[in-house]
């Protein structure tokens, strides 16, 4: 999973200042513990939710220490 979304991102991330592995790797895991906690289609919806939730608070907050240290 993590590598179709790398790939269908194809640079976008990059583009807009963030790091494709962070947030692909957010998601595959997600998926990967929904698929081994055999969770619902619902139920995996909403680990993706939440994947791509924390990616994305991850990488803004640390846009944010790495833009103070420079």
């Amino acid at each position: 999973i993590a590598t179709r979304v790398g790939i269908a991102a194809a640079g976008a991330m990059h583009s807009a200042g963030f790091h494709t592995t962070g947030i692909a790797g957010h998601l595959g895991c997600a998926v990967a513990a929904g698929s081994l906690y055999r969770l619902g289609e619902r139920a995996m919806w909403m680990a993706q939710g939440l994947g791509g939730s924390t990616a994305y608070r991850w990488q803004s907050s640390s846009k944010c220490w790495y833009s103070a240290l420079g």
